[in-house]
């Protein structure tokens, strides 16, 4: 085999001739866009970081915010819970003055109905006590004078004894004088 030194050398001229052409028109301009591209992605890496950190403030303002209105809503439940409290006690003692105020007035008024009953029973028993003792008297053939000596000793007993009497021995020795 026989190396042909002009063919080589012009081949080693073309193929420098090529390098530089393509450093020239197409590894420099390639170069340039991909440095480009790359400088791009940095920027964007660092805008998306500077985002993220950003977020990351934001929801930790947000968490702030959300604990603070958890802690004033905590605060608001709790003074309204002791507000409402005190209003029920409140409401309570007064439904239990209002209770002991009608308990004290129905039991004043059972007392006077009670008295006023007993009174017209006691009336009434004079009354009925009376009319027996006229009817007894009615069928006595006794006479007055006989009368008042068989009932004055009973009628002096019944004056001194007591309440519910006194009336019916008055009417009864009104009756007899």
């Amino acid at each position: 085999m026989q190396i042909d030194w002009w063919t080589l050398t012009l081949q080693t001229v073309n193929v420098l001739v090529l390098i530089w052409i393509l450093a020239r028109f197409f590894f420099r301009p390639i170069a340039d866009i991909i440095a480009k591209r790359q400088e791009a992605t940095n920027k964007l890496a660092a805008d998306a970081a500077a985002a993220r950190k950003q977020a990351a403030g934001a929801l930790a303002d947000a968490e702030k915010a959300r604990a603070e209105i958890a802690a004033k809503r905590e605060n608001l439940l709790t003074e309204a819970q002791k507000s409402a409290q005190i209003e029920k006690t409140k409401l309570l003692e007064q439904a239990s003055q209002e209770v002991a105020k009608l308990r004290r007035e129905s039991e004043a008024a059972i007392m006077r109905d009670r008295t006023a009953a007993d009174q017209k029973i006691i009336d009434h028993a004079s009354e009925l006590s009376v009319e027996i003792a006229r009817r007894l008297l009615a069928r006595l053939p006794l006479s007055l004078p006989a009368l008042r000596r068989h009932l004055a000793l009973p009628l002096r007993a019944t004056t001194t004894s007591g309440h519910g009497i006194r009336p019916l021995v008055w009417g009864l020795g009104h009756f007899l004088l």
